[in-house]
């Protein structure tokens, strides 16, 4: 595999190196932080009706969390 040289602005850099790993290189870093699959490779590859009910369960458990959380901040002294 060959190697690129790429222009970053600094906040860019930053930001990888903030979260770079101590034995990462920068390739690693990115390459981790990016993932197998992106997002956009995903679109299409479920139905209207799966992709509703994966919204609703996600919606769902998001609430959940949100009440949960609420209800630790209330009871809290």
């Amino acid at each position: 595999m060959g190697t690129r040289t790429i222009q970053l602005d600094e906040d860019v850099y930053e930001r990888i190196e903030s979260a770079q790993h101590e034995d990462e290189t920068v390739s690693e870093t990115i390459n981790r932080l990016l993932g197998s699959t992106s997002l956009h490779e995903l679109v299409g590859t479920l139905s209207d009706d799966a992709a509703a009910e994966a919204r609703e369960t996600i919606t769902t458990s998001r609430d959940a969390d949100i009440d949960a959380e609420r209800e630790l901040y209330e009871d809290s002294p």
